[in-house]
């Protein structure tokens, strides 16, 4: 289940993605070289929208790239105002469009779509991944939204796999250990209106004879070894030869440092015989 977070950002200037849609609330500034009267105001796009501009009124802004937008305002400008008019315009704020992240994030709530987003760049912006992270990341996409995640065996979850809900979402599990190691075949692209969710770790405990027990966050691919790293190692009276695994009721012996532990494990490391 997503969870509603507070919203951090309300607006942000980034640069434009060429494909950048704008839309309702965004702001822009329009420049027109030699004309300092209408070079650097904001104009904010309204419910319809449109805008206004000095001299021809409103004109229609959303749904139009930065690109389609100067050559609309040029075609209303010519020729009766100006023979050749050199127009940029820039987004000042994105407001029209936005993107959740939620979960061990280090910044996590709303972030502004701006066009061209991957998931690394999201993760980013949202400060990275906490070391509390289940290790994965899920995407949800409301349905009706243009899917551009690469479809991959269901089975295989350390690659983009796709699956729809029939009355909600389609959704994504990314590997993120794959991810940040480099697999940018994993780096989806990030649409309007996705929810980015970095899960928590379900916990294993230690017990016995390490620096700091407790639970620690377990990660698909924890072993034995990092586990009792993160509870600060052996104390000097750990019988390293005789740690033990609890697990669903069962005591493994004979582990090993590289073993591989699982969420709900109880390590126990018993002191030395002296």
């Amino acid at each position: 289940m997503f969870v509603a977070l507070p919203l951090l950002v309300a607006g942000m200037q980034a640069p434009v993605a060429p494909n950048y849609t704008i839309g309702p609330r965004d702001v822009l500034t329009i420049s027109i070289v030699g004309e300092p009267d209408l070079t650097g105001k904001p104009y904010t796009v309204d419910a319809d929208g449109s805008f206004s501009f000095p001299m021809i009124g409103r004109i229609k802004a959303a749904d139009l790239t930065v690109a389609q937008l100067e050559d609309a305002l040029r075609a209303r400008l010519m020729p009766d105002f100006f023979r050749n008019p050199q127009i940029a315009i820039s987004i000042d704020q994105y407001l029209s469009k936005h993107i959740i992240v939620s979960g061990e994030v280090a910044r996590p709530g709303r972030q502004p779509y701006t066009g061209g987003l991957t998931l690394l760049g999201v993760l980013a912006n949202a400060g990275g991944a906490l070391p509390t992270s289940a290790g994965e990341v899920l995407i949800a996409r409301t349905r009706g939204a243009r899917n551009v995640m690469a479809p991959s065996d269901p089975r295989n979850s350390s690659g983009p796999a796709t699956s729809q809900d029939e009355d909600q979402f389609e959704g994504v599990r990314i590997d993120l250990g794959r991810l940040q190691a480099g697999a940018l075949e994993l780096d989806v692209e990030i649409r309007d209106g996705d929810t980015v969710l970095v899960p928590r770790a379900e916990s294993a405990y230690v017990l016995g004879e390490v620096n700091s027990p407790g639970a620690y966050p377990v990660q698909r691919a924890t072993t034995l070894e990092q586990l009792l790293s993160l509870a600060g190692g052996l104390s000097a009276d750990a019988a390293q030869g005789r740690i033990s695994i609890e697990r669903e009721g069962k005591t493994l012996r004979n582990v090993r440092l590289s073993d591989p532990v699982r969420p709900g494990d109880t390590i126990k490391v018993p002191p030395r015989f002296f």
